[in-house]
């Protein structure tokens, strides 16, 4: 187990376990018991003494990206990922240009509409990243289908804050969304927010 403790080597082996142990009881425990809240635990490199992260935060998200093998037990992992939405702060910029919880839709999004309970807690978090639509979020939306529609009205309104009303503009990302999550079926004509 002491790779997947590493800083160095637990994104590596974390997701190689989760892949490896999909079917496995102990192991998708594992990896979700990192997956939640915990206490800080400061660090700073070595070569970069002038940098402080939180470990913590780091073994969370790591454990939440391996979480993306466990679609078939929703039941284990929703919840979890409900509470990472509010608890979780994203340590990566590069995890944080689709929205602010990015990393969580992306394993939202391979939930499908399994992942219904997270719509309006997800919602919730519309906001424009750097100017842009938050396409995870939307992404993971519409992929849930119909089992998003109580997040229908947050949609509504954040694209009215976008000040897009009335149109079914395919450029229009969040009209996308809304489509797919209207379609009562899971129709292929309505495409997902990308």
């Amino acid at each position: 187990m002491r790779l997947v403790d590493s800083p160095e080597t637990s994104y590596a082996a974390v997701g190689a376990l989760a892949a490896v142990g999909r079917d496995n009881a102990e192991v998708r425990q594992l990896i979700i018991d990192r997956a939640k809240p915990g206490p800080p635990k400061m660090m700073q490199p070595p070569d970069f003494p002038q940098y402080e992260y939180d470990l913590t935060m780091r073994q969370r998200g790591v454990a939440i990206d391996a979480m993306r093998y466990f679609s078939a037990c929703p039941e284990d992992c929703i919840p979890v990922l409900i509470d990472a939405i509010d608890t979780f702060v994203e340590f990566d910029p590069d995890q944080s240009h689709g929205g602010p919880p990015a990393r969580i839709s992306q394993v939202l999004e391979l939930f499908g509409a399994r992942a219904g309970a997270a719509a309006v807690p997800l919602a919730r978090h519309l906001e424009d990243v750097e100017g842009d639509w938050p396409r995870c979020v939307l992404n993971a939306l519409a992929a849930m289908g119909p089992a998003a529609a109580e997040a229908i009205l947050l949609l509504e309104a954040y694209r009215l804050s976008r000040g897009i009303s009335g149109s079914d503009d395919e450029n229009d990302p969040v009209a996308v969304c809304i489509r797919r999550v209207n379609s009562r079926s899971d129709d292929p004509s309505a495409p997902p927010a990308r």
